[in-house]
């Protein structure tokens, strides 16, 4: 019996695994639900793109571009794709399919918060049940209402080494409005995710 109850709990974890159970240890930010007046210095309405990124080894990877959606309440998703505008469409029109399917670690979730001219984020990829989630910290200088410029990558879990970007990549807002909206985000689900205060007005709601 106890056999068939581990085999149960960790086909659950297996299956569940993109939601995550527990708190990721290195996220600091917590949900709360307001708006972050985000908009009135940049557009949002769509997504930004990096500039082409090449790989050192080639021969096994090919160029691609970061790009990520912001919403207002706070939340973001960072993914990666091929160059060109109907491949990062594509990409973006696949994520609630592909998160159904479990590919999560294609898919970072996570909050950002704005200071001053900077949009600071903290974005979590989950490897799946037999590893620690990985947290990211990434933050992008407001140069215009559509250009943003990465200053600072990190990888927060020490057992990790950082994967930079070059801190001259600039990335570039493209209008999307059939992009899905933030309530996709599967943490949302999570009391983890949550500042404790907003949770519990939520739960009153």
């Amino acid at each position: 019996m106890k056999k068939i109850i581990i085999v149960f709990i960790g086909f659950a974890l297996s299956s569940c695994s993109y939601q995550l159970w527990f708190k990721p240890k290195y996220i600091t930010f917590q949900y709360n639900g307001q708006y972050t007046g985000l908009d009135s210095s940049i557009e949002i309405n769509g997504y930004y793109v990096s500039e082409i990124i090449t790989p050192e080894n080639t021969k096994l990877f090919k160029p691609y571009v970061e790009l990520f959606l912001l919403y207002k309440d706070g939340t973001i998703i960072s993914t990666s794709s091929q160059p060109g505008r109907e491949a990062c469409e594509n990409r973006i029109n696949k994520i609630l399919f592909e998160e159904k399917k479990h590919n999560a670690w294609e898919y970072q979730w996570g909050l950002y918060q704005l200071k001053e001219d900077t949009i600071v984020s903290q974005l979590i990829r989950d490897d799946g049940p037999m590893s620690l989630p990985v947290v990211f910290e990434k933050r992008f200088l407001i140069m215009s209402n559509t250009i943003l410029k990465i200053i600072y990558e990190k990888v927060m879990n020490p057992e990790y080494e950082p994967n930079r970007l070059d801190g001259s990549c600039l990335f570039y807002f493209h209008s999307y409005p059939n992009r899905m909206d933030s309530t996709s985000n599967p943490y949302l689900k999570k009391k983890w995710f949550w500042d404790k205060e907003a949770y519990k007005n939520r739960k009153k709601k």
